[in-house]
């Protein structure tokens, strides 16, 4: 789904609003994603070839299934932090 104009200004006034006052905008990114509400993602009746593959792959570049995906996101041109950074265990 293209996202339309009126998300993208409503996102980019959302990190705005964040960002202000902060010394950077990277940092300011990354701990408002940190703070952020967490929910469960899950895909249902995933073919079993492929969900063997997606942990091999990870397990191959020495990731874990959830840093493996937001590597697959960060390919896809989505600016997500580093697993390391967004891990809430690093505060």
């Amino acid at each position: 789904m293209i996202p339309l104009e009126d998300e993208e200004d409503g996102k980019r006034a959302a990190i705005s609003h964040l960002v202000e006052g902060k010394a950077s905008e990277h940092q300011a990114q990354v701990e408002a994603m940190r703070k952020a509400d967490r929910s469960r993602i899950g895909f249902s009746l995933v073919p079993q070839p492929i969900v063997d593959m997606f942990k091999a792959r990870a397990a191959e570049l020495n990731m874990d299934q959830k840093e493996y995906f937001y590597h697959l996101l960060r390919e896809d041109g989505l600016k997500i932090p580093t697993y390391k950074e967004l891990d809430a265990r690093n505060r």
